[in-house]
């Protein structure tokens, strides 16, 4: 699997996951939920799958010190953390996600879980 199709995966598996809980989810719950949709594909979580999404979470964390370290773009903030760091709740937000998903080289060639996104 090429690098930038997985790292699109992992940022797509996370945004299905939390787009239901508008106040956010456990992680630990997402990383449940992300897990079964890649095993709904075939794919086996490897062996450093937690740390693997909770990377792909950061990179676009708005609250997080990697966020800030790398200077990025308001418009890339696609998750938070509704309760504070370190509380173990992650959240999206819905309409950055949205523009993300369209803006995505990738959008309309991976299916997450039951199916198709429709954004």
């Amino acid at each position: 699997m090429k690098h930038a199709y997985y790292v699109e995966t992992q940022v797509r598996d996370l945004i299905k996951a939390l787009l239901p809980y508008p106040k956010g989810r456990s992680c630990q719950r997402v990383y449940d939920d992300v897990r079964r949709a890649r095993q709904r594909r075939g794919e086996e979580p490897g062996e450093n799958f937690e740390e693997s999404i909770r990377s792909a979470f950061n990179q676009y964390n708005r609250d997080g010190s990697e966020w800030r370290k790398k200077g990025s773009k308001p418009k890339n903030a696609l998750f938070h953390c509704p309760e504070g760091l370190r509380k173990g709740v992650w959240a999206v937000d819905p309409e950055r996600a949205k523009e993300w998903m369209a803006e995505s080289p990738f959008k309309g060639g991976l299916q997450l879980g039951e199916g198709p996104v429709d954004f």
